[in-house]
């Protein structure tokens, strides 16, 4: 492994030089050995396709690593080797040098080319918590005993793979699944799972093949970031407001771009959530008139493109943190109340086109400092236009 002068200048062969100063790595305070590498691209390649590299890269760039480089830093915790186009290791070599590495707790591999066969490398990585095989060559089934093995393995990163079947993970805290073919993180036939997600992103995946939301997630209780979006075969059926309900610590919550209908209930209060996109779905009826404390904490509200109908309730003047709101493509009508247009000060974004909004919007005194969008268009309003407004 060669690393060019240009890119890491501090790395130099010479006795007196500090190492622990180098770039790129980081000592423990107490006992002075290396216990953070951060290599990532380090032959300084193009990373305009970081999620798609492993259908943008030539057989040029593709090499094998030396693992016994790393043999001799027995107190690492953290190795950081994305962005490097690595196809596997040097021949009988990887595997052995890797599992002297007894203290390893974070291993980053993203966006390089390794197969199924990686796991075999790092079977014995007992300590491992976080692992990252985002954007590799992961292909068919993920193999059954591949995270079996990591007793104590809270992070999992294996989006932008062609892995498909279903997973079987234990003690996860964090699944990262975007843009995979898998249909579910569990064998999803009712029984109740024994780990409990903090972070689930499940975007552009076929979640399952009967277009249901997956039933495991009946027994998930801790979710504080979950990502449903863009599912392939569109998960149908009532909103879910279940999940939320379960969920107390929902912080994120994207279901966004599939088939949900019904109306959108919540049920308060929802003291966590400070993100929530629903938009491009089919849900309709009008909004709950005490939207504005369900969600005390919101701070982006995207409900656009589905088919709502109805009044905007007051109360959602009471945002006073909200940056976004996103409500066009619906069928709102009425006045938009000037709660909502002097209440949400630190609105950014506002958008309420392609609506059936009316009155006199514009002849309202605005109280938006923070202002950068206002869509407007495509309603029924009136009036003149304010100076406020550009």
């Amino acid at each position: 492994m060669t690393i060019g002068d240009h890119l890491l200048p501090s790395w130099v062969d010479e006795p007196e030089s500090e190492c622990c100063e180098w770039k790129r790595i980081t000592c423990s305070s107490t006992t002075g050995h290396v216990s953070h590498l951060f290599l990532h691209n380090i032959r300084n390649l193009n990373t305009d396709h970081y999620h798609d590299s492993h259908y943008y890269y030539h057989k040029d760039v593709v090499w094998v690593l030396n693992a016994p480089l790393f043999e001799t830093f027995m107190e690492l915790k953290n190795l950081n080797l994305s962005l490097n186009w690595i196809g596997g290791w040097v021949e009988n070599e990887g595997s052995e040098s890797l599992l002297r590495l007894n203290k390893l707790e974070r291993l980053d591999l993203g966006s390089n080319l390794f197969n199924q066969n990686i796991m075999q490398s790092l079977r014995l990585l007992e300590s491992l918590k976080t692992l990252n095989l985002a954007a590799n060559l992961l292909e068919g089934s993920f193999p059954a005993e591949g995270i079996s093995i990591f007793e104590d393995l809270e992070m999992l990163d294996l989006r932008y793979n062609r892995l498909n079947g279903s997973l079987t993970v234990q003690a996860l805290k964090y699944l990262k699944l975007d843009s995979n073919d898998m249909e579910g993180p569990f064998y999803d036939q009712g029984w109740e799972p024994l780990i409990q997600l903090d972070f689930l992103v499940f975007s552009n995946c076929y979640l399952n093949y009967s277009n249901q939301i997956p039933t495991f997630l009946l027994h998930q209780h801790k979710l504080r970031v979950l990502d449903l979006s863009y599912s392939y075969l569109k998960l149908k059926g009532p909103f879910p407001g279940w999940l939320l309900e379960n969920n107390t610590r929902l912080e994120f919550v994207t279901l966004n771009n599939n088939f949900f209908t019904s109306h959108f209930h919540l049920r308060p209060p929802l003291n966590s959530a400070y993100a929530m996109d629903v938009s491009n779905n089919q849900l309709s009826g009008q909004l709950q008139g005490n939207m504005g404390n369900i969600l005390p904490k919101i701070r982006l509200l995207n409900l656009s493109k589905n088919a709502f109908e109805g009044y905007l309730p007051f109360s959602i003047g009471n945002k006073s943190l909200l940056d976004l709101l996103n409500l066009s493509f619906n069928n709102f009508s009425g006045e938009v109340p000037k709660e909502l247009l002097t209440g949400c000060f630190q609105l950014q974004i506002l958008d309420l086109s392609n609506n059936k909004f009316s009155g006199h919007l514009l002849s309202i005194t605005f109280n938006f400092t923070k202002l950068r969008v206002l869509k407007i268009n495509d309603n029924q309003f009136s009036g003149t236009r304010h100076p406020n407004v550009l």
